[in-house]
């Protein structure tokens, strides 16, 4: 199984389904933009914050827009 800095994808996927706003599983919506998720700059951005405090990890909010696929922001996934 995949993991991100110690944290498990599975983990990740539980974290994204229980807060996003986005209507599919996120192991369905890894491959679609941010954007076709729905997410403008300031929901992505909430939603960042959201998911370092949930995982204890953080993202370099700057490199991720909403042209970047959820995937891509699980790969930017960082240690605190």
């Amino acid at each position: 199984m995949k993991s991100y800095h110690g944290v498990p994808e599975s983990e990740l996927l539980a974290a994204i389904d229980r807060m996003a706003t986005f209507n599919r599983p996120a192991l369905e919506a890894l491959g679609h933009t941010l954007s076709d998720l729905g997410m403008d700059s300031l929901e992505l951005f909430k939603f960042a914050m959201d998911l370092e405090d949930a995982v204890n990890l953080r993202l370099d909010v700057e490199a991720i827009t909403p042209q970047s696929t959820l995937q891509t922001l699980l790969e930017s996934l960082q240690p605190c």
